[in-house]
């Protein structure tokens, strides 16, 4: 786009969960595995860059843990929305000319689930992650080199 301005679209692998947590022991953990496509759009200042931007996910397998619920059933009767449109918002500063470190919140716009019993409201994936990444930068032919 220009100097301070970027967009970028990544290819994630992600473990979500929800749960409640009651006592000691949590009675209902989800963990939930998408492949999630963001478009992030970046500003830059000096080393540092601030991101947001929507994002696109689509759940490829759970798993849930119920202890003691007193639905076994739940996953039929609740089931999950297989697909996820999430907001992000990051930050993160260039530590050098190919590494980067990063801190970003994402957070479903959508309910991944309708509530359950015992919970009173519906179920949002939130997701903190903090990032360590290295640029790769594929040079391109010149024309005198293929000739």
């Amino acid at each position: 786009m220009n100097k301070k301005w970027t967009a970028q679209t990544e290819l994630l692998l992600l473990d979500k969960g929800i749960g409640v947590q009651s006592g000691k022991r949590s009675p209902h953990h989800v963990n939930l595995h998408y492949f999630e496509i963001p478009v992030l759009f970046q500003y830059h200042r000096k080393n540092i860059y601030f991101e947001f931007g929507p994002g696109l996910g689509y759940m490829i397998n759970y798993r849930e843990h119920l202890y003691g619920n007193l639905s076994p059933e739940l996953v039929n009767n609740y089931p999950f929305s297989r697909s996820e449109v999430s907001f992000n918002v990051g930050t993160g500063c260039a530590l050098n000319e190919k590494w980067t470190l990063g801190l970003r919140l994402s957070h479903s716009l959508l309910p991944v689930r309708r509530a359950v019993p015992l919970v009173s409201k519906a179920s949002y994936n939130r997701l903190l992650a903090l990032s360590v990444t290295r640029q790769l930068k594929l040079k391109k032919k010149k024309a005198s080199d293929t000739e």
